[in-house]
């Protein structure tokens, strides 16, 4: 009472934090409690009572996160953010069937700068990460986000991802968004395409760079592929250019895009 330790708890906040720290460190809560007792000399805590702090700061900070994004009021102000999305699939464990859920994943940053002034290494401005199972993702991503950022009217959003249908419906979350098909992706898909086509490939990234509308770009895609001789490669080239064919926009790069807007990049 004196120290004004919280009433009912073994462990004392201090302890709690540090020991919450061995856990994300170590690699097992078996691990964290040794990693006390190597500290202190003796045996602080069990590894199940280190399991149960863990299980209920994740509840605490769970609750943290409903009752923040549920009256989302963020102060922050851009006037160019990056959503970056994805989705994970991970095993579930300890499960009679196998069984496999999708974590879906969002990075919200400003941009990025190097690390050091002579860095050639980058880091990203003001990155906050967001994940959830929910089917309707961008009801409480966009949440997130607001929880974050005030945006206003002029606020440009570009939204990267592969070409999930669940993710380009992001840009209704927000007043003005733009959808940007990851580049990583797309070329990952282009190469599979044009295997050791590397004069295809560079002719298909220069209309990518050089034209904000995509018509380029999806006009030398439907070309190329008319030329393929492979069936499967064919399938699988006419197969991009149906999924391209409404948001040609979409392939090229962002910064062209941002330049047609009147935006400085």
């Amino acid at each position: 009472e004196v120290m004004q330790l919280p009433a009912h708890k073994q462990v004392s906040p201090a302890l709690a934090t540090w020991t919450l720290a061995e856990a994300v460190w170590a690699s097992s809560y078996r691990s964290a409690a040794k990693g006390l007792k190597a500290m202190y000399g003796h045996q602080v805590i069990s590894h199940e009572s280190v399991r149960r702090l863990v299980l209920e700061m994740g509840q605490e900070l769970e609750k943290s996160k409903a009752e923040h994004l549920h009256n989302p009021e963020g102060t922050r102000k851009a006037k160019l953010l990056f959503l970056e999305v994805d989705g994970l699939m991970a095993s579930l464990q300890r499960e009679k069937k196998h069984r496999r859920v999708e974590e879906k994943l969002l990075t919200v940053h400003e941009g990025w700068q190097p690390r050091h002034p002579a860095s050639k290494e980058y880091r990203l401005v003001h990155k906050r990460h967001f994940r959830t199972q929910e089917k309707e993702f961008w009801e409480a991503a966009s949440r997130f986000v607001y929880s974050i950022y005030d945006l206003d009217p002029e606020t440009v959003v570009v939204i990267n991802g592969d070409r999930a249908p669940w993710i380009r419906e992001g840009v209704g979350y927000f007043p003005r968004a733009i959808y940007q098909v990851d580049p990583f992706h797309l070329k990952r898909d282009l190469r599979a395409i044009f295997r050791q086509k590397e004069q295809v490939l560079a002719q298909l990234e220069e209309a990518r760079r050089s034209d904000a509308t995509g018509a380029a770009f999806l006009g030398k895609l439907a070309e190329a592929v008319s030329e393929l001789k492979d069936p499967k490669k064919r399938r699988q080239g006419e197969a991009l250019l149906k999924d391209l064919a409404d948001i040609p926009d979409a392939v090229v790069d962002y910064r062209l895009r941002l330049q047609a807007m009147g935006l400085s990049t």
